[in-house]
């Protein structure tokens, strides 16, 4: 959890490093923030005029946004199979039914509520945050 907690600051503040100066080096701002926080930097240097960043301009945008769902859909299915999630044979046909057999179809959001019984909410991300310090979790 800590990783993807540190990962997501990097993130957040990349993308508001480009809603405040557009033409601000957000890689490289991100790079540093790791860095920073990690006290290493163990990938090469990004590029904005990489393709990876014109071919899939939401993928950052799609690893913050599940490191927000998960623990919501994790959460609602502990609450409604009853109990530990593995190993549970009940998780992957409940995660099937209410999250991946519409695939593409319809809209997440109403899916997430249907699935979950609340609209998109970060407390269960708050919550295991908490969870992962107070034991010492990272990763």
């Amino acid at each position: 959890m800590a990783t993807r907690l540190v990962e997501l600051v990097a993130i957040v503040k990349g993308e508001l490093a480009l809603y405040r100066n557009p033409r601000a080096d957000v890689g490289g701002i991100l790079d540093r923030t790791l860095n920073g926080i990690m006290g290493f930097d163990a990938y090469a240097p990004r590029s904005w005029v990489d393709g990876f960043y014109l071919d899939t301009p939401l993928y950052n945008k799609s690893y913050l946004l599940a490191t927000f769902l998960a623990p919501q859909i994790l959460q609602a299915a502990v609450r409604d199979l009853g109990g530990a999630l593995w190993p549970n044979p009940k998780v992957g046909p409940w995660l099937t039914e209410r999250m991946l057999a519409p695939g593409a179809v319809d809209d997440w959001i109403p899916r997430l509520q249907r699935a979950t019984g609340h609209a998109l909410d970060s407390g269960p991300f708050f919550d295991e945050t908490e969870l992962a310090i107070s034991e010492g979790r990272s990763g």
